[in-house]
């Protein structure tokens, strides 16, 4: 478990790795951290061969769950702020654009209805290509201001099933059949996935069209104790709120 939370921390959120040593160093940047030890009573970080001690506010248990409490502990007061902001922004920005699918949700007479659609990032804004005779485009027609969508991590591409990369935001749905957009879409489709013969005989069929889906309130997780608050595209702060994890696990026979 010491091994695995060492490896995950490293690999995943080593700005947050080196944000613990700037605080607990004094140090000026610590660009080269790494965790190299994990205790019940804190983590050892190496910066250039200098070894800087973080302590926990109290033991932990040794395993995955306990070092994780611990850390998201800490976590707390590692909160970014100015150009640390700015750089998880283009952290999104760059998930975002690693993307080629997005999970909408909607509402059907009442009650959520989720399916996905190819889409792309135009600037501030998410198109996504769907069909006007599919549930969820009905959907959108009707409650246009009552969307939530969402871009989750690949499964092959984690460390952990727990821990997947994601961004939410709350929606507009906007529908301006244009056809500049249309052809705009299809031709970055096309570029990504130039042996995909299905963009093109898909690109001939009139019901398919470019929705545009301004983004308001949402929250960019980046895994354990990195959940963000953002309008849009920008980054506005750490989430505040007490660790929901604390509480005993039961575990059955």
């Amino acid at each position: 478990m010491k091994n695995n939370a060492i490896k995950h921390m490293n690999e995943e959120h080593g700005d947050i790795v080196e944000a613990m040593a700037i605080k607990f160093g004094s140090l000026q940047n610590a660009k080269n951290a790494k965790i190299v030890d994990i205790d019940e009573d804190g983590l050892d970080i190496d910066v250039d061969g200098n070894l800087i001690r973080v302590p926990f506010a109290k033991k932990a248990n040794q395993n995955g769950e306990g070092y994780k409490d611990a850390i998201m502990e800490i976590c707390k007061d590692l909160k970014p702020s100015g150009d640390k902001l700015v750089k998880i922004s283009a952290q999104l920005i760059e998930f975002i654009d690693s993307n080629n699918s997005v999970i909408i949700s909607s509402l059907k007479n009442g009650m959520p209805f989720s399916s996905y659609a190819p889409a792309m990032r135009k600037d501030d804004e998410i198109l996504a290509l769907i069909s006007s005779v599919a549930p969820h485009y009905k959907n959108l027609i009707s409650n246009p201001d009552k969307v939530s969508i969402l871009f989750l991590q690949d499964e092959s591409k984690v460390n952990t099933i727990f821990a997947r990369i994601r961004a939410s935001w709350e929606a507009k749905a906007n529908f301006d059949k244009n056809s500049q957009l249309r052809e705009f879409f299809f031709d970055e489709i096309t570029k990504k996935f130039p042996q995909d013969q299905a963009a093109n005989f898909i690109r001939e069929m009139s019901d398919f069209e470019v929705i545009r889906f301004s983004l308001t309130n949402g929250r960019f997780v980046r895994g354990f104790g990195a959940a963000y608050d953002m309008v849009g595209f920008k980054i506005l702060s750490q989430a505040d709120g007490v660790n929901p994890h604390n509480m005993p696990h039961k575990h059955g026979k």
